[in-house]
């Protein structure tokens, strides 16, 4: 289908979803669709995760980040 949007996006590198339920977030990325955790700042509230070649920050809502 083509389209007149003038970027195409090809690939992404980094999202951050922000979460008031970090354990409820953290259980679908890691556990159920397999993800693994990359790395753990708790005391700023995040959690990021491998996708590919991609990262995941999962950061809670309260966070300075």
């Amino acid at each position: 289908m083509p389209t007149n949007n003038p970027i195409a996006i090809q690939a992404l590198d980094h999202v951050v979803l922000r979460t008031c339920n970090l354990d409820a977030m953290l259980h679908f990325y890691r556990d159920i669709l397999g993800c693994p955790v990359e790395r753990e700042v708790m005391e700023l509230g995040l959690t990021q995760l491998r996708a590919g070649n991609a990262l995941i920050d999962v950061v809670t809502v309260d966070s300075e980040l």
